[in-house]
């Protein structure tokens, strides 16, 4: 599904597959009317990390919402990729 929506928009779904917007514009009217959209999203924008707790690797799904503010737009990724985990600073390393 995803490799299909690729082929017919790449720009917009990799937008909304990783959690950004994607503005469509055919003249320079609408161009900076999207452009103004953009500069009013940008200061209204939050960062969110997460640690998971599952060490599964591999593709899972991810739910953001804000339920105590249903009028709110929140606009997130709906996964995300978790790799091997790497050996932290605390954690001992034994060499052969």
């Amino acid at each position: 599904m995803a490799f299909r929506a690729l082929q017919k928009n790449a720009a917009s779904e990799m937008a909304e597959l990783s959690g950004g917007e994607s503005f469509r514009f055919d003249d320079r009217a609408e161009l900076e009317k999207q452009m103004a959209i953009l500069a009013n999203h940008l200061p209204n924008r939050y960062l969110l990390s997460f640690q998971p707790i599952s060490g599964k690797e591999g593709l899972h799904r991810i739910d953001v919402r804000l339920p105590a503010h249903p009028e709110l737009t929140v606009h997130a990724r709906n996964a995300y990729w978790s790799g091997a985990p790497t050996p932290s600073a605390s954690t001992p390393t034994h060499l052969p």
